[in-house]
This record gives structure tokens, C-alpha cells and sequence, in this order.
């Protein structure tokens, strides 16, 4: 028979995984959240879509969006580098947005991957597509969104996406 003693690590061990999943779920619906808003157009960093978004966000863009939004850039002889900031990031799914009225962003699969409560990071991946760059167009992407545990509260502070290939003329893209 187990003493009481040795059941609490037990207890403890079992807190901690239900901690994780609650974490898990309120990180993912942080993404899901944020792609409503990419959806609806709605790029206010003070809005409660990016409110659990770190000021300093950084985006690692890549992809079709990304290259035509440089691209429209520099014709207006803009020097364009990546975003380095949560406000640079909406002003560049705003510009997408505005030039590709059928892009939308839609999430096929999210899991987190990690949460470490000691170190406060967790991630989570995002299987996704981005549809209408340009319009018809559907590209398969693989997201990494890195979250910290800053001041008591779980920050999303850093994405990764690699886009994917059209996938709207099946496997072989014919």
C-alpha cells in the first residue's frame, strides 16, 4: 500500500500534466485567434486577436506572400527587410491582404509540441494553408510559433513558417 508520502510526487506529476494541456489549448487557440484576424482583416496590434502577442514578435516570413510584398516594395524604391516587430508583421499581412483579396490564412492541424514550465517556453506547430497569392492558388505551410512565459503570461514572440508548394493541381502540380 502506498503511503501518502509517496503519492504526492504522484499528484504533483499528474498537476503538472494537467497544467500542460490547459497551457496547450490556450496556446493554440492564441493561433487560431490570430489567423480569424489575418481572415476578417483585422490588423490592429491593440486588439484582443494580438493582445497575447509580444510587441517584439518576429517573423521569420518566407514565400509568396512575403517575396511579393518586397517586391511591390521596392518599386516604389522602399529598402524592405523582414519584419522586426509585431507592428511590421500586420503591416505586411495588411499589404498582402490589400493586393490579394482571396488570401486567407487557415489552420489544417495545431499541436504544442513543448511546454516547459521550468524554463517558461512552449511551442506550438501549425499545419496550414494559405490560399488566393495569387488568387486559386493553395499552398500547404508548416508553422513554429515559440511562446515564453514572461511576467506571468504565456507571450507568442516568435514564428517560423515554411511555405509549401501549390497544391490546388494535386501532388504532382498538374
Amino acid at each position: 500500500m502506498l503511503t501518502r508520502l509517496a503519492t504526492l510526487p504522484l499528484i504533483a506529476a499528474f498537476k503538472a500534466m494537467e497544467d500542460e494541456e490547459v497551457i496547450s489549448a490556450r496556446l493554440e487557440s492564441i493561433i487560431s485567434l490570430a489567423l480569424q484576424a489575418v481572415n476578417a482583416r483585422n490588423f490592429d496590434p491593440d486588439s484582443i486577436a494580438w493582445a497575447e502577442f509580444s510587441r517584439d514578435f518576429h517573423n521569420d516570413p518566407d514565400g509568396p506572400a512575403f517575396q511579393q510584398f518586397v517586391a511591390a516594395r521596392q518599386q516604389v524604391c522602399e529598402n524592405v527587410g523582414k519584419p522586426r516587430n509585431l507592428v511590421e508583421f500586420l503591416a505586411v499581412h495588411q499589404d498582402v491582404s490589400s493586393r490579394n483579396p482571396a488570401y486567407e490564412l487557415k489552420a489544417l492541424s495545431l499541436h504544442t509540441t513543448t511546454v516547459n514550465l521550468k524554463v517558461g517556453f512552449a511551442q506550438v506547430l501549425m499545419i496550414g494553408e494559405a490560399t488566393g497569392i495569387p488568387a486559386g492558388v493553395v499552398r500547404r505551410t508548416i508553422s513554429a510559433f515559440e511562446f515564453r512565459f514572461i511576467d506571468g503570461k504565456w507571450w507568442c514572440v516568435n514564428n517560423k513558417t515554411l511555405p509549401g508548394m501549390d497544391t490546388s493541381c494535386g501532388p504532382s502540380g498538374n
